[in-house]
């Protein structure tokens, strides 16, 4: 009995604490709960646009001709 709650306790947690929920916008319930959702999507569209950005170089750089 003890063994069975502990690994429900040690699924829920996980559930509730690490596992990036992708009905909530891929946060975790947690953090839903303590209000850091906001923080969390700016934080993720910061990088998103960063990583736009550094692709849209690269391809750039990509497509110049080379010159001897």
């Amino acid at each position: 009995m003890l063994r069975s709650k502990k690994n429900t306790k040690g699924y829920v947690d996980h559930y509730n604490d690490t596992r990036l929920n992708s009905t909530i916008g891929y946060i975790t319930p947690k953090n839903i709960l303590a209000g850091h959702q906001q923080k969390i999507q700016a934080a993720c569209d910061l990088k998103l646009e960063a990583a736009t950005e550094q692709r849209k170089n690269r391809h750039q750089q990509d497509a110049r001709p080379m010159t001897d």
